[in-house]
């Protein structure tokens, strides 16, 4: 929960920072009028035209919330397909230890191919080097990535407690202090083996010659 002197949370492809904005309005409700527990939020994205949206978002949600301990901060460019050894994912190695909470929203489907390609080094990294009760949340428009990041767990990282909500578009992940199998409730590996048939027959369909149709423009024939 939100205690503490502090709660340290990484956004991941954060800009403009709105997943700080619902981390700030839950503490703020939860401290009932009070001065809520300090927020530091950090921003990473791969676009750092989201910087200056950033520092807007920080100002105006700490007015707006009358909420002097709340901090959203731009820390730079982030890239999900690397390691943590590429300097591109510095400020990220150097943060994710103090991180109770990283939150990776829309950003994991669309980077599928390269990712699978990197054997998903960034998140092994990540993983790795998050502290104990570390707390992860995924949002994906699709569940058929999630069997990927599972099957990385089992192999790299059992220590791992898995749990699906919002009918499966969102994967929440915490990290335990214990190196046993992956832990994971009869629903949810119901689920995921459902999410596996998901991914086998897009799969299937990308084989046979399928491709996203561009978008129409709105009034066009």
């Amino acid at each position: 929960g939100i205690t503490g002197d502090s709660y340290n949370m990484i956004s991941l492809g954060g800009g403009p920072g709105f997943d700080s904005v619902a981390l700030s309005l839950a503490a703020s409700f939860s401290a009932h009028g009070k001065e809520s527990s300090a927020i530091n939020a950090i921003i990473l994205d791969y676009e750092e035209g989201w910087c200056d949206l950033v520092k807007a978002m920080d100002e105006s949600t700490r007015n707006v919330l009358e909420q002097p301990n709340l901090s959203c901060e731009w820390g730079g460019k982030c890239d999900i397909t690397k390691g943590f050894g590429d300097p591109i994912n510095a400020v990220c190695l150097q943060e994710i230890g103090n991180a109770q909470m990283i939150v990776c929203q829309y950003c994991v489907a669309e980077n599928a191919n390269l990712l699978r390609e990197s054997d998903f080094i960034f998140f092994r990294d990540m993983f790795e080097k998050a502290s104990n009760g570390a707390l992860f949340i995924f949002t994906e428009t699709t569940p058929r990535i999630w069997p990927g990041l599972c099957k990385l767990m089992e192999e790299y990282c059992p220590y791992m407690q898995v749990a699906f909500v919002r009918n499966g578009r969102q994967m929440l992940i915490m990290k335990k202090d214990c190196k046993t199998n992956l832990f994971m409730r009869d629903e949810d590996k119901r689920l995921i083996r459902e999410f596996q048939e998901i991914s086998k027959f897009h799969q299937r369909k990308i084989s046979s010659g399928w491709e996203r149709q561009e978008q129409k423009i709105r009034g066009s024939v």
